[in-house]
């Protein structure tokens, strides 16, 4: 769900570069690195070591996420539903401010259906459920002796992967420039 969220939001940004940047594998290595790094300081400078990438490059991946450049090479990232949210204002899709009048603005009307339709997204049943549901009643038809999967880790196991799966909205789309 959250790729065609990502994608649908893509489309309203136009590509400002001709070229594509870093794909989300390594956009999330990157970003993993920094927030497990002991030493924030040096972190950018290791990081252009570590993942072969050029100053600007760096700095290109990072702005794709919501991360000012002084952030970057502080070290310091913002957490990921501020970086959500500056994307998101990137995007057009601006905050509004809250109104004193009664009727909503046409900003707040759109950023509220966009929120809508994201829980709705994130509500529906996904893949992983429908196959931890299908797991689980293959499980029931197994004999007594094979039936080492049961309704109930079956579960246990969409649980494990649904939060991952919700921790891909924070990763913007490949055409995503500078």
């Amino acid at each position: 769900h959250a790729p065609t969220l990502i994608t649908r939001i893509n489309r309203r940004i136009p590509e400002r570069t001709s070229h594509r940047v870093a794909d989300h594998a390594q956009v999330a290595r990157v970003l993993g690195f920094f927030q497990c790094h002991s030493r924030p300081a040096q972190a950018f400078d290791e990081a252009m070591t570590q993942f072969e990438m050029s100053r600007q490059g760096l700095l290109q991946l990072f702005r794709r996420v919501g991360v000012t450049e002084l952030e970057a090479r502080s070290g310091t990232l913002p957490p990921a539903l501020q970086r959500w949210h500056r994307i998101l204002q990137a995007s057009g899709m601006k905050r509004a401010e809250p109104s004193r009048a009664s009727a909503q603005t046409p900003d707040q009307a759109s950023l509220h259906a966009f929120a809508d339709s994201l829980e709705r997204e994130l509500d529906a049943p996904s893949p992983i459920d429908r196959a931890g549901q299908a797991l689980a009643s293959s499980s029931r038809k197994r004999s007594r002796s094979e039936s080492s999967v049961t309704g109930a880790s079956a579960q246990q196991a969409v649980e494990v992967l649904v939060p991952e799966q919700r921790d891909a909205l924070h990763l913007p789309p490949l055409s995503w420039g500078v």
